[in-house]
């Protein structure tokens, strides 16, 4: 088997990182998952103008209507 390739891009900043197998690779974005998750619930959060709501989850349904 030859190497995984992982590309993360966030605007002009880019990383390329490899893992020698399939469960290594997992594993890489296993740990990464947590923080992707909070950076994309954070830029959701950001692009709303709208007055505040009673919740995230308010604000999540309104934004995904």
């Amino acid at each position: 088997m030859g190497l995984h390739e992982i590309f993360a891009s966030s605007g002009d900043n880019y990383e390329y990182v490899y893992a020698e197998s399939f469960p290594a690779a997992m594993e890489v974005l296993a740990h990464w998952a947590p923080a992707v998750q909070g950076a994309a619930i954070a830029t959701l959060i950001g692009t709303f103008d709208d007055p505040p709501a009673n919740s995230v989850a308010d604000l999540i349904r309104t934004r995904l209507k």
